[in-house]
């Protein structure tokens, strides 16, 4: 004899619905940078390009609207750059960290201050990445990890044969931290 139809299809019907109502790991990154409003973190990236392996690494302090400040420690120790849209389109570094009154200012997209591949200070945040992950996420020779909170915690771009090319972390992520105003305009 054969079981009812019926509850198979309830079981079912309850199976996809569930399924349908789960949040994506984009949909709950997406969620989780609707509630930052400021966030530090160590950043470090790992790109080869013709054969050369680079290591940058960093503290990242980020506050909304755009206003970014890097504190390089690899691979030039004691480098700031500084991007605060509210006071200036430009890009200000202090190259040399004994001479605190030396800064020079570039164009976001001159090559002093942007990556190999074009990417630019006013568009390196973790909003700006994980819009550009989650429009391919399924972008294939990529390798995407997000935290239990929700953010990006890694990003890996591989070859055909599986090898990381390039990698992206964020680590000790503080979300929401008090950033004096200063953090943004004094070096």
């Amino acid at each position: 004899m054969r079981p009812p139809r019926a509850p198979k299809i309830i079981l079912c019907l309850l199976f996809f619905t569930g399924l349908a109502g789960a949040e994506t790991p984009c949909e709950k990154a997406a969620a989780a940078w609707r509630s930052v409003n400021s966030y530090r973190c160590t950043y470090r990236a790992v790109t080869e390009h013709e054969g050369k392996v680079k290591v940058s690494m960093m503290v990242y302090s980020f506050q909304k609207p755009g206003k970014v400040r890097m504190d390089i420690a690899k691979p030039r120790k004691g480098a700031v750059l500084i991007y605060n849209p509210e006071v200036s389109e430009k890009v200000k570094v202090r190259p040399f960290p004994g001479v605190k009154s030396f800064a020079l200012s570039y164009a976001l997209t001159d090559k002093k201050v942007s990556s190999g591949s074009g990417g630019t200070i006013d568009r390196s945040d973790l909003g700006h990445k994980i819009q550009t992950v989650c429009a391919e996420p399924q972008a294939p020779g990529r390798r995407v990890t997000f935290d239990k909170s929700g953010f990006l915690n890694r990003v890996e771009e591989l070859d055909s044969n599986g090898r990381t090319l390039e990698s992206f972390e964020w680590k000790d992520l503080e979300i929401n931290p008090e950033l004096p105003e200063k953090t943004f305009t004094d070096f």
